[in-house]
């Protein structure tokens, strides 16, 4: 979620930093075998390893010719080393060669995801839908089709005058559960927390958004909890109470700030924010994760999107 790693630096560099560390391992996925490749889908949607263990007797997916399985082995491997282009290409030969075949078309999407490619990705997802594939394989397309439709569906634009207004009526738009106080207080503590840590309080809106949907209550399967999703540890750095809506907006705006200031570079600085900084350091620049790559697209377009002209 985060980046910098000097231990002497400021507190939103010390956030930055262990916020980092903590999204990090969800990035270490290893497909070499076919349960291997079944593994990794599930880590980009946070199926834990035991549950996939639980289901693999009594839903195994249909067997597939041995120099399929290869190829899938072969694109996963280029995806891990950093070239989902090359392994898209791999995996839309593999699909070719077996139309029928769920995974190369899963594996296909995800892919062209971390490509740029994320108009095409849609497409591969429903082709995999569209095959015989387990109740896991279902769950990680339709996770992944629900992501993408932030480029289709747009946000809702705030038509009141004012930053703090404008952000209220936003929040209020795309959480209906808020109450009108609910919202404009909303809208007045981003802006405070924004301003207290200097960086653009519709950049923090973009990335509540894309987060949360303006939804405090929302906690991930990981335990990133609240408007910004913060991790255990970086709550912890940034001296705050996930769970407490001002304490959340405050370590959003200052863990945000953290990273520019580290990258000098918003795209950069979301990528930190989304995959940590040392894969940002890794691959000198936005990581070629699906995830990441999605993300990073997705804040950046719905700032465009939400922004006072």
């Amino acid at each position: 979620m985060l980046s910098v790693q000097s231990a002497g630096e400021t507190v939103g560099a010390a956030l930055c930093t262990s916020a980092l560390r903590v999204r990090e391992p969800r990035r270490r996925g290893r497909g070499i075998l076919r349960t291997a490749a079944t593994l990794l889908l599930a880590v980009v949607l946070g199926t834990s390893a035991t549950a996939f263990a639980a289901q693999q007797p009594t839903e195994q997916p249909a067997a597939e010719p041995p120099f399929i399985g290869d190829m899938i082995d072969d694109g996963i491997s280029r995806y891990n080393a950093g070239a989902p282009a090359h392994a898209l290409e791999m995996f839309l030969q593999a699909a070719q060669t077996d139309p029928d075949a769920s995974a190369p078309w899963i594996w296909a999407g995800i892919a062209a995801t971390a490509a740029g490619k994320m108009q095409d990705a849609p497409e591969y997802f429903k082709r995999g839908l569209a095959q015989t594939h387990s109740s896991l394989q279902d769950r990680i397309i339709r996770g992944w089709l629900a992501r993408l439709t932030v480029f289709t569906t747009a946000a809702p634009h705030p038509a009141k005058p004012g930053t703090p207004q404008a952000i209220a009526a936003l929040a209020r738009a795309t959480n209906p559960r808020l109450t009108t106080a609910q919202a404009e207080w909303l809208g007045e503590r981003l802006v405070v927390a924004a301003k207290q840590h200097q960086v653009d309080p519709w950049l923090v809106a973009a990335v509540i958004y894309v987060e949360s949907r303006f939804n405090q209550a929302s906690v991930s399967s990981r335990g990133a909890t609240g408007l910004g999703q913060l991790m255990p540890h970086t709550a912890r750095a940034a001296g705050i109470n996930p769970r407490d809506a001002w304490g959340n907006l405050l370590g959003t705006a200052m863990t945000l700030s953290a990273c520019i200031r580290e990258f000098r570079d918003w795209r950069l600085a979301l990528a930190a924010y989304n995959a940590g900084s040392t894969a940002v350091y890794r691959y000198r620049g936005i990581p070629p994760f699906a995830e990441t790559r999605w993300y990073v697209t997705a804040v950046l377009a719905i700032y465009q999107h939400i922004r006072p002209e």
